[in-house]
């Protein structure tokens, strides 16, 4: 979590709206289903996803990379995504 909060914070700095998969934190009883339709759901609102350091060596990760690639999306890494915010 703690990689997913830094990543939040990047982002904010750099002007953009967050949806955060670490957020709200952790669910008791959860399975990690339940996170990955979380997740999704949150991805789906979003123009891009940023992508975290060792992203390759998640599964949910993974997943979430193929959906939205398939989807057009733009995937960059978080500093990728602050490069450009500064450029503009």
């Amino acid at each position: 979590y703690p990689a997913f909060m830094d990543a939040e914070r990047q982002l904010l700095a750099a002007g953009y709206e967050v949806e955060n998969p670490a957020r709200p934190g952790q669910v008791d009883g959860w399975t990690w289903r339940d996170y990955m339709k979380r997740g999704i759901g949150q991805l789906v609102l979003c123009d891009g996803v940023a992508l975290l350091s060792g992203w390759q060596h998640s599964r949910g990760a993974q997943i979430e990379a193929n959906l939205a690639a398939d989807l057009g999306m733009r995937l960059w890494s978080v500093d990728m995504w602050g490069a450009r915010k500064a450029h503009r």
